[in-house]
């Protein structure tokens, strides 16, 4: 009796190694999957407007950062004295707007700059 199903496998032509720079988008799936590749000193950058479960929300992501658009104060909303963006998740709020502005910007940046490598 067979208790496994086996599934042959293609060694896949680009594979990840140490010296790779990845990105990881997504929803908690990639924030453990980031997790287990920081842990083993990969080189990634990990969800940097937090966990997103919609590929449109990934897309439009990808988009400002290759577009290097920048936030400003009309893309972002007070709500119950904190600073928030709908294009990132609440992990990324502020008490203040200018540091809210300023951490997204970055993100863009960061993802920029991985993408390009």
């Amino acid at each position: 009796m067979k208790l496994l199903t086996q599934i042959p496998l293609k060694k896949a032509q680009n594979q990840i190694d140490y010296t790779s720079k990845l990105l990881i988008l997504g929803s908690c799936f990639a924030e453990n999957i980031g997790a287990k590749l920081d842990h083993y000193k990969f080189q990634g950058l990990q969800n940097p407007f937090g966990i997103f479960f919609h590929p449109l929300a990934v897309e439009n992501l990808l988009f400002k950062a290759v577009e290097q658009e920048v936030y400003e104060e009309q893309d972002v909303f007070d709500l119950n004295e904190r600073f928030h963006c709908f294009d990132s998740h609440s992990s990324l709020s502020s008490i203040s707007k200018e540091e809210l502005i300023a951490n997204l910007n970055k993100s863009i940046g960061d993802t920029y700059t991985r993408l390009k490598k």
